[in-house]
C-alpha cells in the first residue's frame, strides 16, 4: 500500500483534497489566521506534481496550449491593477488564487488518469458531498453547524442553510454541479448497490440545495433533470431504463418542492421577476386555481376581489358584514337567491405596480456601482482583491448607501481588471461550452452532454455570484471538468485523420491503408480526376488541388486550404494526424499540434539524400517523426527508421 502511494502521490493527494475541500469549513479556512488553507494544499499539491515530473521522471501529456495562451494574457493583463491597488497585499493573495487555479487546470490536463482512478475520485466527492449535505440539513433543522461565516452577515441569508461553505449560493451550486455528476453516473452505472447511494446521494443533495433558498439554482436544478430525460432519447444503450431512472428522481424532486415549506415560492418568485406582472400574475392565479398550489398572491402585490353584477366589492370579509348589518333585506331573499348571487360574482385582479422584489433591487444597485467603477477604470480595473477598498474610499462619488459585491463574475473582474480581462474569460468559457455542444451533437456523448449543461448552468449563476473568485467552490468545479474530459478520451474510440497530397504522397498514404480498418478515420487530400474516383472506396474529404508552377495563384489556394483544413478539423477533431506530406498537410499538422492531437510524419520515400521542406516544417512539432531511409538520420536526429513502407 505505502509502495503504492509513493507510486501516485499527485493521484492520492488529489483524492484527499476531493475529500476535504468541500467538508472543511470556511472558518477553518487560515491556519494562525492569515495562511490560506486551501492554497497551501493546492500548493503541495503542485509540489507533488513537479517532482514527479522533474525528478521522478513520470510521463505526463501535453499542456493545453489554448488554455495557456488566453489564461495567460488574463494573468499579464491583471497585472496592471497593481499599481492602482489601494492594498497591495490583497491583490497579492488575489493574484495568487487565480495563478493557482491555472496551475490546477495544467496539472489536471497533463497528469495521465485512468478510467478507475477517475471513478474513484467522483465517488469521493459525491461521498463528500453526502457529509455536507448531512451537516446542511442538521444546520437548517437544529440549528447545529460547523460554519457561522456567512448565515448570519446579512439579513438575506437568515433560516438558509450554509453548511461548509461561505454562503447559501455557493452551496447550491455545488449541490448543483455533484447532482448533474450523479446523474450521469446513474445512466452508466449497472451495480445495484452503488445506485442506491447515488440515488440517496440525489435525494439528500436536493433537500440541501432547496434549503439554501437559492431561485436560480432551483430552477436550473429542473432544467437539468429534464435535459436528462429528453437527451437520454438520443441513446439506444440503456435507454429505457435511464428513462424511468429519471422520471422517478423527477417525481421525488417535484415532491420535495412542495413538501418543503416555503420552497415552492422559490419558483413563483422566479416567475414574478422573469416575466410581466400581468403574465406572472394570470399564470399564479391558474396554478392556484387548478392545481391548488395555494400561493400567497399579496407576496407579490397581487389581490383578487370578487365583484357582483351590481359591481359592489363582495369579497369573503366584506359580505359577512353586509349579512350582519342588513338582516332585513336578507330575510326578503331566498336561499335560492342568495347561491344565484354567488354564482354571479366575478373575479377582479388588482396589481400593485410599485411591488418589487428587495434582492432584487439591491443587486441591480450594486451592478449599478461596478458598472461605474468599470466605466472609470475600463483598462486597468481597480486592482485584484480592491474593488471594496476602492468602493468606500470613493463612497460619495458612486452614491453607495450600503456597500454591496456586483453579484456577478464578470462585472467583478472588469471592475477589478479592465474590460478586456473580463471579456476573454467570457470568451474562454463560451468557446468552450460550445466545443461541448459541437461533441455532444455530433457523437452523442453522454459525457459532452454533461458538461455542456452544467457549464451553461454555471455561465448563467456566474452572472448572479463572484464565484470564479471563491478557493472552494471553482477548484471542485475545475476538478469535475477537467475529469469529465479526460474520462471522455478515454471512452472514445480513436479518430484518426489521414492526409497527403496527391501523387506519390497519396500512394504512399495508400500503402497503409490497413489501418483504416482500425479506427474511426477520414481520408484528406487533394481534390482532382484520379482522386474523385476513390469516393466509392474510402471516407475521403477533398482540399482544393494547386500546383506550384503558377506561385500567385497557388498562394492564393493555400490560403484558401488553411481556413478548409481548419474546418475539417474542428468537424472531424482527430485524435491523431498520419501525413507522408506534403504542402498540403502542413496547416493540418499544426492545427493538431495546437490542439494536443498526436502529429506523425511520415518523410517521403523519394527522399534519401536531402529532406522536404514540409518535414523541415513539421520535424519540429511532431511527436512521432518516420524516415525511410537510414541516411536521412542526419537532417531528423530524433526521427525513427521504419523502412519503407512500399
Amino acid at each position: 500500500m505505502v509502495e503504492r502511494i509513493k507510486k501516485n502521490m499527485y493521484y492520492y493527494c488529489l483524492i484527499f483534497l476531493t475529500m476535504i475541500f468541500p467538508i472543511i469549513p470556511k472558518d477553518f479556512g487560515t491556519i494562525f489566521g492569515f495562511i490560506p488553507l486551501r492554497l497551501l494544499l493546492l500548493g503541495i499539491l503542485f509540489l507533488i506534481y513537479f517532482y514527479d515530473l522533474f525528478v521522478k521522471k513520470v510521463k505526463m501529456g501535453k499542456p493545453p496550449k489554448l488554455f495557456i495562451l488566453i489564461y495567460g494574457i488574463i494573468l499579464i493583463l491583471m497585472l496592471f491593477g497593481f499599481f492602482k491597488s489601494i492594498d497591495k497585499v490583497q491583490f497579492i493573495y488575489t493574484y495568487i488564487k487565480f495563478l493557482m487555479l491555472g496551475f490546477l487546470v495544467y496539472t489536471l490536463y497533463t497528469y495521465k488518469f485512468d478510467d478507475t482512478k477517475i471513478n474513484n475520485l467522483f465517488d469521493t466527492l459525491i461521498f463528500s458531498s453526502i457529509i455536507v449535505s448531512l451537516n446542511g440539513i442538521m444546520n437548517y433543522v437544529l440549528g447545529m453547524n460547523l460554519n457561522y461565516n456567512g448565515i448570519y452577515k446579512y439579513t438575506g441569508a437568515l433560516g438558509r442553510t450554509i453548511s461548509t461553505f461561505f454562503n447559501p449560493i455557493y452551496l447550491g451550486i455545488f449541490m448543483l454541479v455533484v447532482i448533474s455528476l450523479t446523474l450521469y453516473k446513474i445512466s452508466t452505472e449497472n451495480n445495484k448497490k452503488k445506485l442506491l447511494i447515488y440515488y440517496f446521494s440525489i435525494l439528500i443533495n436536493y433537500i440541501t440545495l432547496l434549503i439554501t433558498y437559492t431561485r436560480t439554482v432551483a430552477v436550473l436544478s429542473i432544467i437539468i433533470i429534464i435535459y436528462f430525460v429528453i437527451t437520454e432519447l438520443f441513446y439506444k444503450d440503456n435507454c429505457k431504463h435511464n428513462i424511468i431512472r429519471y422520471f422517478i428522481i423527477f417525481f421525488f424532486m417535484s415532491f420535495l418542492i412542495f413538501a418543503i415549506p416555503g420552497v415552492k415560492y422559490l419558483y413563483s418568485s422566479t416567475l414574478v421577476n422573469l416575466l410581466p406582472q400581468k403574465t406572472s400574475a394570470s399564470l399564479l392565479i391558474f396554478t392556484n386555481k387548478y392545481l391548488k398550489t395555494d400561493f400567497d398572491l399579496e407576496l407579490y402585490g397581487i389581490k383578487i376581489n370578487k365583484i357582483d353584477n351590481n359591481g359592489n366589492n363582495v369579497t369573503t370579509d366584506n359580505s359577512s358584514n353586509n349579512n350582519n348589518g342588513n338582516s332585513n333585506n336578507n330575510n326578503n331573499n331566498s336561499n335560492n337567491n342568495s347561491k344565484n348571487e354567488q354564482i354571479n360574482k366575478v373575479e377582479e385582479v388588482e396589481i400593485d405596480s410599485d411591488f418589487s422584489d428587495a434582492s432584487v433591487v439591491s443587486r441591480k444597485e450594486f451592478k449599478n456601482v461596478a458598472k461605474k467603477v468599470i466605466k472609470d477604470n475600463k483598462n486597468t480595473g481597480v486592482g485584484l482583491g480592491n474593488y471594496e477598498a476602492y468602493v468606500l474610499k470613493n463612497k460619495k462619488n458612486y452614491n453607495v448607501k450600503k456597500f454591496g459585491y456586483p453579484h456577478n463574475s464578470f462585472l467583478h473582474l472588469m471592475a477589478e481588471s479592465g474590460v478586456i480581462t473580463g471579456i476573454l474569460l467570457l470568451i474562454l468559457i463560451i468557446c468552450n461550452i460550445l466545443y461541448f455542444l459541437v461533441n455532444f451533437l455530433i457523437r452523442k456523448s453522454r459525457i459532452m452532454g454533461l458538461l455542456f449543461i452544467m457549464w451553461s448552468s454555471i455561465l448563467v449563476l456566474a452572472t448572479y455570484e463572484s464565484l470564479f473568485y471563491d478557493t472552494q467552490l471553482c477548484p471542485i468545479l475545475l476538478l469535475i471538468t477537467l475529469l469529465l474530459i479526460k474520462k471522455d478520451k478515454i471512452d472514445k474510440p480513436k479518430k484518426v485523420m489521414f492526409i497527403a497530397s496527391v501523387g506519390g504522397h497519396l500512394t504512399q498514404m495508400l500503402n497503409i491503408k490497413k489501418l483504416f480498418k482500425k479506427y474511426d478515420y477520414v481520408l484528406v487530400t487533394e481534390k482532382n480526376s484520379v482522386t474523385t474516383a476513390l469516393k466509392d472506396t474510402y471516407n475521403i474529404k477533398y482540399l482544393i488541388y494547386g500546383s506550384r508552377q503558377y506561385l500567385f495563384k497557388y498562394i492564393f489556394i493555400f490560403l484558401l486550404n488553411i481556413f478548409k483544413s481548419f474546418y475539417l478539423f474542428l468537424v472531424y477533431n482527430p485524435d491523431i494526424i498520419i501525413t507522408t506530406g506534403t504542402h498540403t498537410a502542413v496547416p493540418m499538422c499544426y492545427f493538431g499540434w495546437f490542439f494536443n492531437k498526436k502529429v506523425i510524419y511520415i518523410e517521403s520515400f523519394a527522399k534519401r539524400t536531402s529532406p522536404t521542406l514540409s518535414g523541415r516544417i513539421v520535424y519540429k512539432i511532431a511527436d512521432t517523426f518516420v524516415i525511410q531511409w537510414e541516411t536521412m538520420k542526419q537532417f531528423y536526429p530524433k526521427a525513427l527508421y521504419w523502412g519503407g513502407i512500399y
